[in-house]
């Protein structure tokens, strides 16, 4: 499907415009209360997967909060890596994190990523990603920022099961997908989980 012009926006960028907007004036009471209970459901995910190893995105700009999802995975033991994008490279980079509080750093865009010392891991030892978005429609497809790291990097893992973490309100009728979006397994609102396709 092609993205048309609207008042010299495409509709994905008045999309994304329009969602970025949306989220930035979410009341910070009902953010608290809607980032718990997408913490809550994505770790009943996790645990019932039994994933050991989860590649989990660093929240920014508004995004669903993964703090405390990367915190619990690690008191529970398992391994938490997180991307890295390192300037002129236009793939992501997985590094561990085994303490937040010191293996993490403002990094490019001022996104918060694990630092040089700590170490690669190769994406082919995760099984489940979560994954970040400004929308995300009712098949799967997400809207991102536009830089196509995300879709880059699940193409080239299709054994990735990838989980997109989102508010209600971000959720819409279609993205406007282009063919090298690649869209998500299922995603965790505030009101629960929605499975698209079947798991790996």
């Amino acid at each position: 499907m092609s993205a048309r012009q609207i008042n010299g926006l495409t509709e994905r960028d008045a999309l994304r415009r329009e969602r970025r907007e949306r989220r930035a004036r979410i009341d910070p009471t009902d953010r608290l209360a809607w980032d718990d209970a997408i913490t809550d459901t994505t770790m009943e995910y996790i645990r019932g997967r039994d994933a050991r190893a989860i590649f989990a995105y660093l929240d920014t700009r508004g995004e669903v909060s993964t703090g405390r999802i990367v915190r619990a995975c690690l008191e529970e033991g398992r391994r938490v890596v997180a991307p890295v994008v390192v300037e002129g490279d236009d793939e992501m980079t997985l590094r561990e994190v085994r303490d937040p509080d010191s293996d993490l750093e403002i990094g490019r865009w001022g996104i918060l990523a694990p630092t040089e010392r700590c170490l690669t891991v190769p994406a082919d030892d995760v099984a489940l990603a979560l994954v970040p978005g400004v929308a995300v429609d009712a098949r799967g497809y997400r809207l991102g920022y536009g830089g196509g790291y995300y879709d880059r990097f699940l193409s080239t893992h299709r054994h990735l099961f990838a989980l997109g973490l989102a508010f209600e309100l971000q959720r819409v009728e279609t993205c406007y997908p282009q063919s090298w979006d690649v869209p998500l397994n299922a995603v965790v609102t505030e009101r629960g989980l929605t499975v698209f396709t079947s798991a790996p």
